[in-house]
C-alpha cells in the first residue's frame, strides 16, 4: 500500500513539475511607461505574449538635411530643425524571444529583434 502512495506522489509531481516548465513561455511586459526628457512620454502594453501597442506623444524633435543639385551645376545645401506636436502609435512583434530561449539565452531585459507598424499623426513644425 505504500508504494501505491509513493508512485502516486511521483506521478503528481512529475505533473506539476512539467505545468510549471510551460508556464515560462517568454513574453512581453504587461504595462511600461516611459518619460523622455525631452520627446515627452509613451505608454507600451502587453497584448498578447509577444506582442505590443505602444503610444507616444506629444512632441517630435528633428533634424533635416537637404541636399540638391540642378543641372547647371549649381548646388544647393539646407538644415532644418523643427519641433512639432505629434501623437506616434505603434504595434510591435518580437519574434526572437522562443528561439533565444530555446538556445538556453537570456530572454529578459536584452535587445530583441521586433517587425512593428508605426503610424503617427504630425501637425506642422511650429
Amino acid at each position: 500500500m505504500k508504494h501505491i502512495y509513493i508512485v502516486l506522489l511521483v506521478v503528481l509531481f512529475g505533473v506539476s513539475a512539467s505545468k510549471a516548465q510551460s508556464d515560462t513561455l517568454p513574453h512581453v511586459e504587461k504595462g511600461q511607461f516611459t518619460y523622455h526628457l525631452l520627446f515627452g512620454a509613451s505608454y507600451e502594453s502587453g497584448v498578447g505574449r509577444l506582442n505590443t501597442v505602444r503610444v507616444s506623444g506629444p512632441l517630435d524633435i528633428g533634424l533635416l538635411y537637404e541636399y540638391s543639385t540642378t543641372f547647371g551645376g549649381s548646388t544647393e545645401a539646407n538644415s532644418y530643425f523643427y519641433l512639432r506636436p505629434a501623437v506616434v502609435g505603434e504595434f510591435r512583434h518580437y519574434y526572437n524571444l522562443d528561439k533565444r530561449q530555446r538556445k538556453g539565452k537570456r530572454v529578459d531585459k536584452i535587445p530583441v529583434t521586433l517587425s512593428h507598424l508605426w503610424l503617427a499623426y504630425l501637425v506642422p513644425p511650429l
